[in-house]
């Protein structure tokens, strides 16, 4: 298993989609040549905090993501938007 810290990955994203304004469902266009698939509903794993710790890669390449650190780990909501977990 390969892994990948992923402070940066989720502070960006957050970024984008705070710039991006309103949130709506998008449709995964792209199949072929993922590297990496996370899912907030499998493969997630918390602290006693709640905090994200580890992040199953979805895709067949492995490429797991950790947290090492607990304060800069994101949180696990599990029934965030619309009934479904969110981070």
């Amino acid at each position: 298993m390969h892994y990948r810290k992923f402070t940066g990955l989720i502070a960006g994203l957050l970024v984008f989609l705070a710039a991006a304004g309103a949130l709506h469902a998008q449709v995964l266009t792209v199949t072929n040549g993922l590297q990496l698939w996370l899912k907030a509903d499998a493969g997630v794993t918390t602290n006693a905090a709640g905090g994200v710790t580890q992040w199953t890669d979805q895709s067949p390449n492995g490429n797991n993501a950790v947290q090492t650190s607990d304060v800069s780990a994101p949180q696990f909501v599990a029934g965030a938007q619309n009934g479904k977990p969110a981070l």
